[in-house]
């Protein structure tokens, strides 16, 4: 449902290509993961996405995976939709002032991915992001986050 990438040909040829200033908001999507595509927000090491604002997103997965996919890497430059993510909702890296606000993840039980993982984030503020899933050991991952403001997330039972 939600696919930003600074990656490819375009962002080769342009010193200036960038994503910045994005506001996406009243979204709600079923049936994602067929084959197994999570939502991806990535700009590259060099060049992070900017400003990004989501807020009123329902994102309601039919995919499985398994806790041994979590640590699998995902490629610097990203093309296609990932075939085997390692999160079942949304995955964002080197983001630069990512705002969460009502985001609300769901999956089979049988899945034992978290919902959501973000890497590489400098601000990063969430607020009433969570699993839908009481069985979410861990909904949302953290890795590499320098700003962290969060309000009311987790899974339902938080």
């Amino acid at each position: 449902p939600v696919w930003m990438s600074l990656q490819g040909s375009f962002s080769d040829q342009s010193q200036d290509a960038g994503i910045r200033n994005v506001h996406i908001s009243n979204l709600t999507a079923i049936g994602v993961g067929k084959p197994n595509v999570a939502s991806l927000i990535q700009g590259s090491v060099d060049r992070p996405i900017e400003n990004i604002l989501l807020s009123n997103i329902t994102i309601q997965s039919v995919s499985e995976g398994t806790k041994d996919m979590v640590d699998n890497p995902v490629p610097e430059r990203v093309g296609d939709p990932i075939e085997l993510p390692n999160c079942y909702g949304m995955y964002c890296r080197y983001i630069k002032d990512l705002e969460m606000h009502n985001i609300r993840f769901s999956k089979p039980d049988k899945d034992e991915r978290p919902a959501l993982i973000c890497e590489n984030i400098d601000h990063l503020q969430m607020e009433s992001v969570r699993s839908m899933n009481e069985s979410d050991q861990q909904a949302i991952l953290l890795r590499d986050v320098k700003i962290l403001k969060k309000f009311s997330t987790g899974s339902a039972e938080n």
